[in-house]
């Protein structure tokens, strides 16, 4: 039985997150995102189920706005592949390969509510400023879907780079011609030719709600824009003239710069503005639980198949043996 059991629906609104174990790996630079973004676009190409609405990458860790639009497993396939693929080159660029990048499996919290998922996507964009890092989230240089947010018909295509023969960062931060000579070097070397396409759905999220159906694409727009100004506004006064860091000293800093977060707290389940709403979806996990349990246990002591409940994730079966005499 997995430690973290989860219910996956389709047609079902996440918010997907994680956060390494230590130090600001995310340096929000080109050499950074070229490796973040080619792995997005990847994994989106193997899992097309999967569309992603929103996202952005702080120092150390990232929200993801996620429709699950087929499949359960192609979310789980989705972020181990992500997950996965990140934390070797994270591993490779640190020097620090064998160590655990993440500091526990990703969180995946249902959203159940059209209020719920607009006070999240403002949240996921208000993250660096409220941290103090820029003025507004439109001069952030790190991994984010803002710009898709303001055009949607933005088009874009990454390179898959891969960890292989990564070498580690040196001490400092990274200048221009380490990323110039480092993704030289490993757009010449890499297997992966194609070039997979960013595709980004900022507005296919409230299609999963009854309060989102019907809304025009400039309406939603303007909720999001309107919530994220005002958000940077009270920011600006709260800071009372005190400077942000800055886009640019941000791209500036060193990958091996230790940080040890305090915010390991363990999340709910679902997100919802409506109290009954959510009550109902825990019961419904509740019951999922018990199910999965009374399969794993027929499945412990008969060691075949059993009926899991959709959205569940068995065990493999096993590979039986034939003796021919």
């Amino acid at each position: 039985m997995p430690r973290n059991i989860r219910m996956y629906e389709k047609g079902r609104v996440y918010l997907v997150s994680n956060r390494t174990v230590e130090g600001l790996p995310f340096v929000p630079c080109t050499l950074i995102n070229s490796f973040l973004y080619g792995i997005i676009a990847r994994a989106q190409s193997l899992h097309s189920e999967i569309k992603v609405c929103h996202l952005i990458f702080m120092g150390n860790h990232y929200h993801m706005v996620l429709v699950l639009n087929g499949d359960p497993d192609a979310l789980k396939g989705f972020m181990e592949y992500f997950d996965g693929e990140s934390a070797k080159v994270i591993s490779r660029l640190r020097g620090t390969i064998g160590y655990r990048v993440w500091a526990k499996p990703y969180d995946a919290e249902a959203i159940l509510t059209f209020d719920a998922a607009l006070n999240k996507i403002v949240y996921l964009y208000l993250n660096p400023v409220t941290a103090g890092l820029i003025d507004s989230i439109k001069d952030y240089p790190g991994v984010n879907s803002w710009k898709n947010l303001i055009n949607e018909n933005r088009k874009r295509t990454y390179r898959f780079l891969g960890s292989a023969g990564l070498r580690s960062l040196p001490y400092g931060g990274i200048t221009k011609k380490v990323t110039r000579d480092l993704l030289k070097e490993k757009h010449s070397n890499t297997k992966f030719r194609e070039r997979n396409p960013l595709i980004l759905h900022p507005f296919l999220w409230a299609e999963c709600f009854p309060d989102g159906q019907g809304r025009s694409k400039k309406e939603l727009k303007d909720l999001i824009l309107d919530a994220v100004r005002k958000g940077e506004k009270k920011c600006r006064e709260a800071r009372n003239g005190r400077p942000t860091i800055g886009a640019h000293n941000l791209s500036r800093q060193c990958i091996h710069k230790r940080y040890k977060s305090k915010k390991y707290g363990r999340r709910s389940i679902c997100i919802s503005t409506c109290v009954l709403l959510a009550k109902q979806y825990k019961e419904e996990f509740r019951d999922f639980v018990l199910t999965c349990k009374e399969a794993w246990l027929q499945y412990k002591e008969t060691r075949t198949y059993s009926i899991w409940p959709p959205g569940a994730f068995p065990p493999p079966r096993l590979t039986m043996g034939s003796l021919f005499v």
